[in-house]
């Protein structure tokens, strides 16, 4: 197994006060775990994680690394015990085979187990791509030819695809949130080896061993997915408008312009993405009956040619409707999404259904247009109080179309039954373009003062 160092690691959290940093990772593979952490050697994991970092410029030349068995340990802490382990596996393998007993769509179309598997022998790890609290994401620097792996890999260059997996500090952690964090990652597999839709990411691959690579490796990254690369996310793209935006104005003070030649362009592309969104939304409410639960600006990606791809389906679910009704709930236990997307209805832990993605949709919608992070000085808890029992929504500009405005009045409406569907959204957005495209040569005075608005 061969390893990259000197590599770039690009943090795409979602925090609007601190912007992505870059930084550098030296990477060294994991040493062998020593037999005094269970009984019988076994093999090393795959080794994502290092905590040695610094700052270089984005040109550092990449060397590969081998790995050598005589490497002094560092990350002895990050091994699971044998017990804790095994424990890990059956409770993983047994949380989802309950979600898929109570499943139809992806029981009935789950591929996982058609797609390629990929031992640790068949993967070259590169740059740390994305982290988080649960996982983190490399860059796939080559496939081998390790036993059968030649006509195993994906069909495109190894620089076009990740691989996902658990971050290893979570052995750190408590069980509770360890396998939590396995469950849904597993869940995700099935799920996204089920779906067909041009803007949901591709799963490509997995491990070779499944989630039994908890119990081979002793570690948290023993299991893995690959995907296809994104280039970048609409948390980034929203930094970038925010750049553009402050350096339109700056010229517009300096020069006195009057009319921002641009801003049409820039309102129909994000328009075109809320739509791209809405249709991802359309699929999984209306054909797969499943809820994604989590839609954030750091879970929209775009590929290298541009298209749009929603990701990170760990808190999605599968519900099975007993009636055709669209406002029909759903008791559906726990706490998921992120504070400032949340709807009231999943804050408060009552029933939910479809229209809480729609409430998330309209947050999101907000936060794309008036280029502000919702709720902005406030932290999470103060967002779900107010949200939940004071009503508080972000404030709608009166410049802003009126389309825009009902479908952002009405997507997060308190009672859920007061919102519309994703395909209402879909048609809205669609019926916008349409007229934005006859009529971007020529604006309305108060037009021109939203798209003045817009593009700040």
């Amino acid at each position: 197994m061969s390893y990259r160092h000197h590599c770039h690691t690009i943090s795409y959290e979602t925090s609007y006060e601190h912007p992505a940093q870059v930084e550098i990772h030296h990477y060294q593979p994991s040493p062998p775990r020593s037999s005094h952490h269970g009984a019988g050697p076994r093999r090393s994991s795959i080794s994502f994680d290092k905590d040695n970092t610094r700052t270089e410029g984005l040109n550092t030349h990449t060397e590969g690394l081998s790995y050598s068995d005589d490497q002094p340990s560092q990350e002895d802490d990050l091994y699971l015990s044998d017990a804790v382990a095994q424990r890990l596996v059956m409770r993983t393998e047994l949380k989802v085979s309950q979600n898929m007993a109570k499943s139809r769509f992806v029981r009935d179309h789950c591929r996982l187990y058609k797609l390629p598997r990929f031992t640790q022998d068949d993967l070259e790890i590169g740059c740390m791509i994305a982290k988080g609290g649960f996982s983190n994401v490399h860059a796939i620097a080559a496939f081998h030819n390790n036993s059968d792996a030649a006509f195993r890999r994906p069909s495109q260059p190894s620089s076009f695809y990740v691989v996902k997996h658990l971050n290893p500090k979570l052995a750190l952690s408590n069980s509770k949130k360890l396998l939590s964090g396995a469950r849904d990652l597993f869940w995700e597999a099935h799920l996204l080896s089920s779906f067909n839709h041009k803007h949901i990411l591709k799963l490509r691959g997995w491990s070779a061993e499944g989630v039994a690579g908890f119990m081979s490796t002793g570690r948290a990254d023993g299991f893995y997915l690959v995907f296809d690369r994104l280039e970048g996310t609409l948390f980034q793209r929203l930094s970038q408008w925010r750049r553009r935006a402050r350096e339109d104005e700056l010229l517009h003070q300096i020069h006195k312009r009057k009319k921002y030649p641009d801003t049409m362009k820039l309102f129909i592309q994000r328009i075109k993405i809320a739509r791209d969104i809405a249709d991802a939304f359309c699929y999984l409410h209306d054909t797969c009956n499943v809820f994604h639960l989590d839609l954030k600006p750091g879970n929209v990606g775009f590929s290298a040619d541009g298209c749009l791809k929603l990701f990170d389906f760990g808190l999605a679910v599968e519900v099975q409707p007993e009636t055709n009704d669209p406002d029909e709930t759903f008791d559906l236990n726990g706490k998921k999404g992120t504070s400032r997307y949340m709807s009231p209805e999943m804050i408060k832990r009552e029933r939910y259904n479809a229209k809480s993605d729609v409430y998330s949709f309209a947050i999101l919608l907000w936060e794309m247009l008036s280029l502000s992070k919702p709720y902005g000085g406030m932290d999470g808890n103060d967002v779900k109080e107010n949200v939940a029992h004071k009503g508080l929504r972000p404030k709608i500009p009166k410049e802003w179309p009126t389309q825009i405005r009902v479908l952002l009045k009405y997507g997060w409406a308190k009672r859920p039954d007061e919102r519309p569907t994703m395909s209402q959204i879909q048609d809205t957005l669609e019926k916008m373009l349409v007229a934005l495209a006859s009529e971007s040569s020529r604006h309305s005075s108060s037009d021109r003062k939203f798209f003045k608005y817009a593009s700040r």
